[in-house]
């Protein structure tokens, strides 16, 4: 056999309200809405549906986080990671070796499956289902139900950030630190610059916790701080962040870095837990801003004042300008 016959039989029709096992497979780089309906239209369709998803080394985005966001996104679903180097393009339709190369790796990622369908949004699905001997259910393919694709979304997500699901959104989010000078300065320029933006920003979480001390301790001033409320500290000023970046619009602006967490327990009892330099010196920020000298120069944007002017400034050119993220 030299040729590969698409014929009806491929397509057959499966007696049944519900196919008993379906197969999508696909790169999720990122996944986009109209991923996200080729495995709804599957999952809808059969009474247990396994995902594949196919990574390699060096894509533009890392596929242990596809492989995560898919299976948060599906957890009623089987989610296969698939990082072997295989071939991507066939030579041709009729590409016998390349589709069987597919059928044995894609056995060999699910060695317990036996499926009976395929559903895919691209017309290779009728190859692949043809080496596999399942039925192929076309999603969508041409493409008139869901117009952004994954290409679009990783060139310019600002302009397409309400196309982006909120579990990929934090690896697309502009994150602008605001570093040095007095957290009450910090604070204001960070809620300014979050409202300017219409997103969120993160609090510093020193304060946090000891307005939250004051108001619930009896008696209790910043003046009882302790040194191993710094871990509290911390862990709060991190999670903050994470917890965050699913709501933030485009951006998220932080009212104080780990450094700043670092230098103030330094400063108030000579040191800092060893843990929290090590993750102060591994955090990074798409802009840095600082209200005083204390960041190197390389590093951050030094603003002359703390205002929201100076700071529009300093980001003009670095930062689509606020219009942009409404």
């Amino acid at each position: 056999m030299s040729r590969i016959e698409i014929t009806t039989e491929i397509t057959h029709g499966i007696d049944a309200p519900l196919a008993e096992h379906g197969l999508v497979f696909g790169k999720f780089m990122p996944p986009t809405n109209g991923h996200l309906y080729m495995i709804d239209f599957a999952r809808r369709s059969c009474k247990r549906l396994t995902i594949v998803v196919l990574t390699l080394d060096n894509e533009p985005i890392p596929g242990h986080l596809r492989y995560e966001w898919i299976k948060e996104l599906y957890p009623d679903c089987t989610v296969v990671h698939h990082d072997h180097d295989i071939p991507q393009e066939p030579k041709d339709p009729h590409d016998i070796e390349f589709y069987h190369a597919w059928r044995d790796t894609l056995r060999k990622h699910c060695p317990r499956d036996d499926f009976d369908a395929l559903f895919a949004s691209e017309s290779y699905g009728y190859q692949v289902a043809w080496a596999m001997g399942i039925r192929f259910i076309p999603v969508d393919t041409a493409r008139g139900s869901v117009q952004i694709s994954g290409t679009a979304l990783r060139a310019d997500p600002w302009t397409h950030w309400n196309h982006l699901n909120p579990v990929v959104r934090p690896f697309f989010l502009k994150r602008v630190g605001i570093c040095g000078g007095d957290s009450a300065a910090r604070s204001k320029l960070a809620a300014e610059l979050a409202a300017a933006y219409h997103t969120c920003h993160v609090a510093d979480y020193t304060q946090t916790l000891i307005h939250d001390f004051s108001r619930n301790i009896n008696g209790w001033t910043a003046a009882q701080l302790r040194a191993g409320d710094f871990a509290t500290i911390a862990r709060g000023q991190k999670a903050s962040g994470e917890a965050l970046a699913r709501q933030a619009n485009r951006v998220l602006f932080y009212a104080a870095t780990l450094t700043d967490i670092k230098n103030h327990a330094e400063t108030l009892f000579g040191a800092a837990p060893a843990w929290l330099g090590a993750l102060a010196a591994a955090e990074t920020y798409d802009i840095l801003l600082s209200l005083d000298d204390t960041a190197p120069p390389q590093q951050a944007l030094r603003l002359a004042t703390p205002t929201l002017t100076a700071a529009m400034a300093a980001m003009e050119g670095r930062l689509p300008p606020p219009a942009a993220a409404v």
